[in-house]
């Protein structure tokens, strides 16, 4: 026993720090309070691995900027340590920590995000993937200079208008798989922003009027209730490259794709996804120059009126539509670059020979069409071998033309 209390107390004597170990500390860490809903995580090591883990996140934060709290079991608040971050000393040296300039709390059981969290001044990009947010701050545009926002698939039900305007930095905005009914006005006028993702939400329409988001490469409208058109305001954005906005319910886009020669869509646009609409029966294409991917299929079109040429086109999918004529600027002499072309399911009875000349195309499919004048087993074989038929036939046509 008298051992014991001797090992006690020399215990002790090693825990009382030293008046001079003390007296060089010069700011103390916060105490920070502990969030009951901070540590949901489950597993082997349960919440004190957890607590490491996030622990951890916040000393490798202090020397790089970046919080990387991604599938960490966080559920309800977004808890006070995170945007109580700089009034903490996570660095061994206090005068050498960083400042949050990027968050990422993807992958958790999140419900809020409270408004302290435009405590973080430096911080210009957000990133909440799969949450359960049903709606977002204001501080969080208002008081960030974000340029980067990424709150896909949550369940966020409405954005500000008067909260996004403040945003005038912000570069790429995405809120796809998510609850929204409406965009604000506000959305399209912020003159920084490049990358707008809105896919999968509950939209009927975008707004009308003045665009002045001229500076946007990419938008992304898919997977929607978008109809009947697409408003001509979308021709503001001249820097446009990339344009989504298949499984909507667009029956008509009148001239929005007839590109005059000034337009910078001559030059910038080359991706279109009008894919699982119900557009038709006309869809005119022309001017545009650089365009690579165009994919209308499953439409109601009858006339794919495509003018060249189009020397950057790659692959064209327009299947399950009601075509009843092979579109002439899909040939070799419009289109040398075409590799993929897919016509399947509709009702082109005749297919050019001329096509049988292209050195690019690698893939086709034109089964489901009434072409009497190819056999079966030449429709459904290889690609290499339906452009050796149509050559014969090309070879055929000459022959003819040489004895008349």
């Amino acid at each position: 026993q008298a051992r014991q209390q001797a090992a006690a107390g020399s215990s002790s004597s090693r825990q009382q720090p030293s008046p001079a170990a003390s007296s060089w500390k010069m700011v103390p860490r916060s105490n920070l309070q502990r969030n009951p809903n901070f540590f949901q995580q489950a597993g082997s090591s349960g919440v004190d691995g957890a607590r490491t883990k996030v622990r951890q996140a916040f000393q490798r934060c202090a020397g790089c900027g970046v919080l990387n709290l991604s599938d960490q079991g966080l559920a309800g608040d977004l808890p006070a340590e995170v945007h109580n971050f700089q009034e903490a000393n996570w660095s061994e040296s206090w005068w050498e920590q960083c400042t949050v300039t990027k968050i990422d709390v993807s992958h958790n059981a999140l419900t809020r995000i409270p408004p302290g969290i435009g405590h973080l001044s430096d911080c210009t990009a957000f990133i909440g993937i799969s949450n359960d947010l049903p709606g977002i701050p204001d501080e969080l545009l208002t008081e960030l200079p974000l340029k980067q926002l990424n709150l896909k698939d949550n369940s966020i039900q409405s954005l500000s208008g008067w909260a996004i305007s403040a945003a005038q930095q912000l570069v790429e905005l995405v809120l796809s798989g998510n609850r929204l009914a409406t965009l604000p006005s506000e959305v399209f006028s912020l003159h920084t922003l490049e990358v707008l993702e809105v896919a999968g939400n509950a939209l009927t329409d975008l707004p009308e009027g003045s665009w002045t988001c001229t500076q946007l490469k990419r938008l992304d409208i898919a997977e929607n209730r978008i109809g009947p058109r697409l408003p001509n305001s979308l021709r503001s954005c001249g820097a446009l490259r990339e344009l989504f906005a298949a499984g909507n319910m667009l029956k008509d886009v009148d001239a929005l794709f007839v590109v005059e020669t000034e337009h910078g869509w001559r030059s910038s646009l080359i991706s279109v996804d009008l894919t699982s609409n119900q557009l038709g029966p006309r869809l005119a294409i022309s001017g545009m120059q650089a365009l690579n991917s165009l994919q209308v299929a499953s439409n109601r079109i009858s006339s794919l009126d495509l003018e060249g040429p189009f020397e950057q086109l790659s692959v064209v999918v327009a299947q399950s539509n009601q075509i009843t004529e092979f579109p002439p600027a899909l040939l070799p002499n419009s289109a040398p670059r075409l590799s993929t072309l897919d016509l399947a399911n509709n009702i082109i009875a005749v297919v050019p020979p001329e096509l049988g000349l292209s050195t690019s195309l690698a893939r086709i499919s034109l089964v489901g069409n009434p072409l009497r004048s190819i056999r079966r087993e030449v429709l459904q074989g290889s690609c290499e071998n339906l452009k050796k038929f149509l050559r014969t036939r090309l070879q055929g046509a000459a022959s003819e033309e040489a004895v008349m």
